[in-house]
């Protein structure tokens, strides 16, 4: 009698099953898993990161525009003062930072680093070495949000690659009254990435030398048409108005468009803030689901990110 040995031949050209090809599969799904875990934590880590900024930090008000629309007066204005100094008020060509701070308080950023400066000491750095500046200001204003003044913008290349720039920030773009929104302006800001457009007003300068009421309403009939939504709100406001704060401060306030500005970027600002919370506890929760999986992968005894790491 012949015995059926089928059963133990293999396949034509398979290799034969071994006892160590089933555990050795599963290290290798196991460290797959691993990486990815690992990846995930990473990713997770560094927005967590950005988020920390944001939060803790105040956010970024940037001024963005052409040249000679009005950037720095809308600067003033929401500082609701003149607290620079000249060497630093005619620094034209250099990203400004406005931040809080108990006194004045000059730092620059060169090719090098950073660098704690007296103003006195500004002259002395090459212009193309001057990458951009941070001034701190003792007012109560920057405790709420910074203020990042820019050059008259010819490109955007430059703009979101510079370290000055936060992730958390409200975008202000200034438009001349008397020329608002031509099409080089409408170039510029469609080179601008999505993400910084994400959040953006309309600051109509120079509202002073519109003739009449007419006129202004004119003017934003048209700007509504053209912009077509691409800001959250519509400013008009004229920074050359300080002059008239002392005899009238309540007027001066409605007539230069100062409390409407900041009502518009308050209002920006909590939405933002809510955005980042809402984002900070959808980061967390996945943190928490990690960390379940890795005290399971533990309990069954595989390889673990969070243990192999301590």
């Amino acid at each position: 009698m012949v015995s059926d040995a089928s059963s133990d031949v293999s396949p034509a050209g398979a290799e034969p099953a071994t006892s160590q090809d089933i555990p050795l599969k599963a290290a290798e799904r196991a460290k797959g898993d691993d990486e990815r875990r690992h990846e995930l934590l990473a990713t997770i880590a560094s927005r967590m990161l950005h988020l920390e900024e944001s939060l803790l930090r105040p956010p970024q008000v940037v001024l963005l525009g052409e040249g000679n629309v009005g950037k720095s007066s809308v600067a003033n204005l929401l500082l609701g003062q003149t607290l620079l100094p000249t060497s630093v008020i005619e620094n034209t060509r250099t990203p400004l930072l406005l931040r809080y701070s108990k006194r004045l308080d000059l730092v620059v950023l060169t090719p090098d680093g950073r660098r704690r400066l007296d103003v006195s000491q500004l002259d002395a750095i090459a212009e193309g070495d001057l990458r951009a500046m941070e001034v701190g200001l003792p007012s109560e204003r920057l405790k709420i949000f910074e203020i990042l003044d820019t050059p008259g913008l010819t490109g955007t290349t430059w703009l979101e690659a510079n370290p000055i720039l936060r992730a958390s920030r409200l975008l202000l773009w200034c438009t001349s009254a008397i020329q608002a929104w031509k099409e080089s302006e409408q170039r510029l800001y469609s080179e601008l990435s999505p993400e910084l457009r994400r959040h953006a007003l309309l600051v109509v300068t120079h509202k002073d030398q519109l003739r009449s009421e007419h006129d202004r309403q004119r003017v934003e009939d048209r700007l509504q048409a053209l912009t077509r939504r691409r800001f959250r709100s519509m400013i008009f406001v004229n920074g050359r108005a300080s002059l008239a704060a002392s005899l009238d401060p309540h007027g001066w306030q409605l007539q230069s468009g100062k409390r409407q500005l900041e009502g518009a970027i308050m209002e920006e600002l909590t939405t933002m803030r809510i955005r980042r919370i809402r984002e900070a506890l959808r980061i967390l929760n996945k943190l928490s689901q990690l960390q379940r999986e890795n005290r399971r992968l533990l309990r069954d005894g595989e390889p673990n990110l969070v243990h192999d790491n301590r």
